[in-house]
């Protein structure tokens, strides 16, 4: 898995998907995905588990991803020569 980002926008649909049908838990079947997840996130974050509600899932997966783009956000600050032309 080399793009977390993009990761985290489909688990975050699946969860929204398993709202929309009734679900009220992260299914256990979705533990190795939030493992490899976690084992790609280049800073330490608090661990992803099944169990518990998919709102709480939710909410953690939006504070990667915001943490994870204002690391890009960062990195854009330092513009690469070319886009000075």
């Amino acid at each position: 898995m080399e793009r977390p980002i993009e990761e985290i926008d489909r688990i975050i649909a699946l969860c929204e998907e398993l709202l929309l049908v009734g679900r009220k838990r992260v299914p256990l079947c979705m533990e190795e995905r939030l493992r490899r997840l976690q084992c790609t996130l280049p800073f330490c974050a608090p661990e992803l588990h099944t169990g518990v509600t998919i709102v709480h899932l939710m909410d953690q997966l939006f504070d990667l991803q915001a943490g994870l783009l204002g690391r890009r956000i960062d990195r854009a600050a330092y513009p690469e020569p070319d886009d000075f032309d």
